[in-house]
């Protein structure tokens, strides 16, 4: 299956799980991105049933999310280079299956390290797992983006800049960040610095932020004036990539991911024909 590049495809997605497919590409969403944690565990009959709907829906999933939880450490006690190496050999020759040219890592349960463990020790671990896991992926056309999360969920990269400082530091030419602006806004990051990283930001995942913090919610009408101020920090200094809404918590799915398409296109409408 042809992997689709991210310059090349319509702006709005949406991250869920392969379940919600048709009903996300009914709703106007124009690409998905599955999770790797749903991914790395299908059979390889749901895979291969997987690809076809996807091939023949004309809706892609251009790539993954979720990458991996606490079973496959990124730093830390637990540690392992070479399980790092396998699980990605793993996991790009499933999103290949997919159609998926890059691959998002987050994955908070697997930045936790103890406190009696180094940061400077974790650091160069994780740097480690980033660079082999790109270095498989390479061999696949997969990009890997590096995310930035906040001091809630993880003890690993936990502002934009770091996460460039690293993306930099590895010095691949399909390493990139994806920028998620729900913890951009936990860690009290400004937007107005955003310019300075558009060259590395390859893509964008929105959400409302919770009361306490740690939810990444549906996005609502009153909450538009941000949404657009998040949008035209990226967007108005260059950055032509897509955007994904990437929220968990809803009483009713498709109300809310309806509602949220609708947002997003209105917000992104003075870039649509960039």
């Amino acid at each position: 299956m042809k992997k689709i590049d991210s310059d090349s495809f319509a702006r709005i997605g949406i991250c869920c799980d392969f379940e919600k497919y048709d009903a996300v590409r009914e709703m106007g969403y124009e690409f998905i991105e599955m999770f790797g944690t749903q991914v790395i565990e299908m059979s390889s009959q749901e895979l291969r049933e997987a690809g076809k709907k996807i091939t023949g829906s004309g809706m892609p999933c251009i790539g993954l999310c979720s990458y991996c939880d606490e079973r496959l450490p990124m730093a830390g006690e637990g540690y392992n280079a070479a399980a790092a190496k396998e699980y990605a050999k793993r996991m790009c020759e499933r999103a290949v299956r997919l159609g998926a040219g890059q691959i998002g890592i987050g994955s908070p349960k697997a930045r936790r390290i103890k406190p009696d463990f180094t940061y400077e020790d974790a650091y160069r671990q994780m740097t480690e797992f980033v660079r082999v896991t790109a270095e498989i992926a390479s061999g696949y056309g997969i990009y890997i983006l590096l995310e930035a999360l906040n001091r809630d969920i993880a003890d690993m990269i936990l502002e934009t800049t770091t996460a460039v400082d690293m993306v930099k530091e590895i010095k691949l030419t399909n390493v990139a960040v994806v920028l998620d602006f729900h913890h951009m806004t936990v860690m009290g990051e400004p937007l107005k610095e955003l310019y300075r990283h558009i060259p590395y930001i390859r893509h964008l995942h929105i959400n409302r932020v919770g009361k306490d913090g740690k939810d990444k919610r549906f996005l609502q009408p009153e909450g538009i004036p941000v949404y657009q101020a998040q949008a035209d920090a990226v967007y108005s200094y260059g950055y032509r990539g897509a955007i994904s809404l990437e929220a968990f918590n809803t009483n009713d799915f498709l109300v809310d991911a309806e509602q949220s398409y609708l947002i997003l296109k209105e917000i992104l409408k003075p870039y649509a024909e960039i």
